[in-house]
């Protein structure tokens, strides 16, 4: 074996623990009471992420990610002793593959003796925010922390205590490989460096500036990094630190570096607020005062949706300006921002943490074009974009949501002239007639992306229609959906709210007007007096198409129905037979012949069931509407469960979860449930 030496450092800080727990199990039933205290509850996992992947393409797998990184780690199985000391990965989001079974594992020789020394472990856990491991070595305790401190670079915290009255010498390393296929380890400038196939490389190396020396050591896929002798007196705290960076080049390393000086050099400064950030995250969930935000049950499914959430959540990179949430990490075909998915994200995170949520909705405008249409979906290779159709216009309300935590000004008039154009385009460009009721369309003729434009892949109203060309690039499908234009009459609100906040007083009385016509059309045409539902309506006769499907309640989340129909249409939802199944609101009626679990055919989309909540509270109606939310928490297969992750959609005759799974949107409409938003 050959190797190549080095030297770098130790450094000691003293520790400040700050503990983000989980929650005390309580009753199912909801109660009004005082936010539990994250500190003094016991600490749980919320989200399992046990596994060790088998191969670099193992897939559908989840892990722990944060500060929107694009790579994460996942803890081990439960008694897998050869991976204590340390964590499974890392997984490459934007490559799709693992690199490496167990990259980090901590190594500690005995100094006297220089025999490995066999780690013991007493409790390894997902805190929010970070991972740990602790372990024993006789009266030698352990604690390894590892997390994100920017969306390039990672900690591996060490914190070592003697607890004897004896005095103690050890040498501590850090050793792992990876699988050889698409990566190469290789000692760098006081540093081990790893080398990804199509480039970038990881960068694993102690903190700068020790005192210590250190060897660096390659054998074929593996590595070893073995700091000197370190004397540790009865009672002494050390800690320690591993910097793991993710970068494309030399050139970002060094900027990483230059632009985060303290972070280099205060990492303990940066993983105390790191924790805060988490803290203060749950705590403005737990104290919305919702009568959900305040139970333990329910502060549990709060923090794993959060979780989610942030796992999803990715940082700027190629083409994307801005950072923003994918759909779920743990699926390979959802490597981007969607535009409705990031209005939803946006809205639940909008009280969250405003800033983060701001960025998703720039996201999506940086890429709208001159006639003002936004993109499907965009992507880090802008080369895989979708400009095939759009999706349901929800970014104004989302804008609006994240104005009302905010109060930031300058961010919607930044956005309100795009929203505009936004807006106006769908009238161009998807009203058919002219007649002011918009369609679902493509840019293709293609009857598929005007499906994909309605967000409802394979929606059963959509059975029978056809497509008509309305001018170049621009064509319709032959009916006048009922939530496209709810979605429209509610934009036309937010929009004039916002003209008014920034004088556009003139225009903002316009917008209104506009709203008060489109809500006149869809009260009268849209709306079945026999059935008492709404429905989407034939493009040529203004004929109902007569399927019950969750288009039908968006015009009471759009507050666009007069009282009776709205009553009306309450009776229709808490009808056992269509919508009042065993999870509520199944995106077709339950007795439609059509009804099944095909994607938009039948399950429940937690989007939809926010919209008909929302809906239902916004008539009076917040007994049934509370009684459906509670159904929705009690109901969700595995919901409190942290074995199981949040699906995409639920069957909604068992509750059980469908298609992908650490879904975000899934995640951010639990949330705003909770939150009552």
């Amino acid at each position: 074996m050959k190797f190549g030496k080095k030297r770098t450092f130790l450094l000691i800080f003293s520790l400040i623990f700050i503990a983000i727990a989980g929650c005390s199990r309580k009753e199912e039933t909801a109660t009004k009471n005082q936010p539990q205290s994250l500190e003094s509850t016991k600490q749980v996992d919320f989200l399992n992420i046990r596994h060790i992947p088998e191969n670099p393409g193992d897939k559908n797998r989840f892990f722990y990610s944060d500060n929107g990184a694009w790579y994460g780690f996942a803890l081990p199985p439960e008694n897998e002793e050869s991976f204590i000391g340390g964590f499974v990965g890392p997984y490459l989001i934007d490559r799709k593959e693992w690199i490496s079974r167990q990259l980090l594992k901590l190594v500690v020789w005995d100094a006297f003796s220089g025999k490995r020394v066999r780690l013991k472990l007493s409790n390894e856990s997902y805190p929010p925010g970070y991972l740990e491991q602790k372990l024993e070595i006789d009266s030698l305790m352990i604690n390894l922390a590892l997390w994100f401190a920017t969306d390039k670079t990672a900690f591996l915290r060490t914190e070592l205590k003697n607890t004897s009255h004896s005095f103690k010498a050890i040498i501590l390393g850090l050793e792992g490989s990876v699988f050889s296929k698409n990566a190469t380890p290789q000692v760098g400038d006081e540093r081990i460096e790893i080398k990804l196939k199509n480039g970038g490389k990881f960068i694993i190396k102690p903190m700068e500036g020790s005192l210590y020396t250190t060897d660096y050591f390659v054998d074929g896929n593996s590595y070893l990094i073995k700091k000197r002798r370190m004397n540790m007196l009865p009672n002494l705290r050390f800690l320690n630190f591993f910097i793991i960076s993710y970068v494309e080049n030399e050139n970002q390393w060094q900027r990483e570096k230059a632009e985060n000086r303290v972070m280099f050099h205060q990492p303990e400064k940066m993983f105390v607020e790191n924790k805060k950030r988490w803290k203060n995250y749950a705590e403005k969930i737990f104290s919305s005062g919702a009568i959900w935000a305040s139970n333990g049950e329910y502060q549990r499914i709060a923090m794993k949706s959060l979780i989610t959430l942030m796992t999803n959540y990715r940082s700027a990179k190629g083409a994307l300006k801005h950072s923003g949430i994918i759909p779920s990490a743990a699926v390979t075909y959802f490597g981007g921002f969607w535009a409705w998915d990031s209005w939803k994200h946006a809205a639940a995170l909008a009280s969250i943490d405003g800033k983060m949520a701001e960025k998703q909705i720039y996201a999506m405008f940086d890429f709208q074009n001159e006639a003002g249409m936004i993109p499907d979906c965009v992507f880090p290779d802008a080369k895989k974009n979708n400009w095939r159709n759009t999706k349901p216009p929800l970014a104004a309300w989302a804008v609006w949501q994240i104005f009302g935590a905010t109060k930031d000004t300058s961010f919607v008039k930044s956005l309100y002239p795009k929203l505009l154009k936004y807006h106006r385009w769908w009238y161009k460009f998807r009203d058919h007639d002219g007649n002011g009721l918009c369609e679902y369309g493509s840019t293709d003729g293609t009857k598929q992306a005007a499906l994909w434009e309605s967000g409802m892949d394979n929606a059963v109203r959509f059975d029978d229609a056809k497509m008509v060309k309305n001018g170049d690039a621009n064509w319709s499908l032959t009916q006048e959906s009922v939530d496209l234009n709810s979605y429209l009459f509610a934009e036309k609100n937010y929009l004039a709210q916002m003209a008014e906040l920034l004088g556009k007083n003139e225009e903002a009385k316009n917008i209104r007007a506009e709203a008060e016509d489109l809500k006149q059309k869809i009260q009268s045409m849209m709306f079945n007096e026999e059935t008492g539902y709404f429905y989407d309506i034939d493009l040529n006769t203004k004929q109902i198409i007569p399927v019950q499907g969750a288009e039908g309640w968006i015009p009471l989340w759009a507050k666009v129905a007069t009282a009776e129909q709205a009553g009306a249409v309450k009776n229709v939802l808490a009808d056992t037979n269509k919508f009042a199944t065993f999870v509520p609101f199944p995106t077709v009626a339950r007795d439609n012949e059509k009804f099944s679990l095909d994607y938009w055919r039948g399950p429940v989309w937690l989007d939809q069931a926010y919209f008909a909540v929302r809906g239902l509270k916004n008539y009076g109606y917040n007994a049934l509407a509370d009684k459906f939310t509670q159904q929705i928490f009690g109901h969700l297969q595995g919901l409190a469960d942290p074995k199981m992750p949040i699906f995409e959609n639920y069957d909604p005759l068992t509750g059980k979860g469908l298609n992908a799974p650490h879904f975000s949107w899934s995640a951010a409409h639990l949330l705003m449930l909770l939150m009552d938003k």
